[in-house]
């Protein structure tokens, strides 16, 4: 039903009704139909012309030309040529719209492709800097040694030869077992 509502039959009926009408059916279309929509103005446009035609041929040649007076003098036309004139104005709004939404869209995708890539980045430097420290302590862990203190019998944890009993504050070292 959407697309019967929005197809251009429907826009150009609309539109011949109510500038208004037409311009909210092109909306809706605009939003619901993924497609070329740039066809649909210069579609617009080449009708407006041709519509619009008529009247400006009569006055560029002055009502020269037989029959062409009187027929852009009939209220038909005159109704015709006012509606060429509101498609005009119709395919040029949606070429401005389409144009605006366009660099629009462009500038969005661009900021959100940056604002990836730099959260990306972040996230690749957070990493890098874990597995250093996750490196680091895999370097004193395979360097650390459990010592029984000789002095008070508590156990210690030491990262070189030589260290400090956490309990007796004496010195400590640590023997390879053979």
């Amino acid at each position: 039903m959407l697309k019967i509502i929005t197809s251009v039959p429907m826009i150009l009926l609309g539109s011949y009704l109510s500038i208004l009408l037409g311009i909210l059916l092109l909306l809706l279309r605009l939003c619901t139909r993924e497609e070329k929509k740039k066809n649909l103005a210069f579609l617009f446009f080449l009708i407006g012309i041709l519509l619009t035609l008529p009247n400006s041929i009569d006055t560029l040649t002055g009502g020269k030309i037989l029959g062409l007076r009187d027929f852009v003098n009939t209220d038909f036309y005159r109704s015709l040529s006012s509606y060429g004139k509101d498609l005009l104005i119709l395919a040029v709004l949606l070429l401005l719209l389409l144009t605006f939404f366009e660099g629009l869209m462009r500038k969005l995708e661009t900021f959100i492709r940056s604002y990836i890539e730099k959260e990306e980045a972040n996230s690749k430097e957070i990493a890098r800097e874990n597995d250093l420290l996750i490196k680091e302590k895999q370097e004193k862990a395979k360097n650390t040694h459990v010592v029984y203190c000789p002095y008070c019998g508590a156990d210690n944890i030491i990262e070189k030869e030589y260290g400090v009993c956490k309990f007796c504050r004496r010195k400590i070292e640590y023997k390879e077992k053979q």
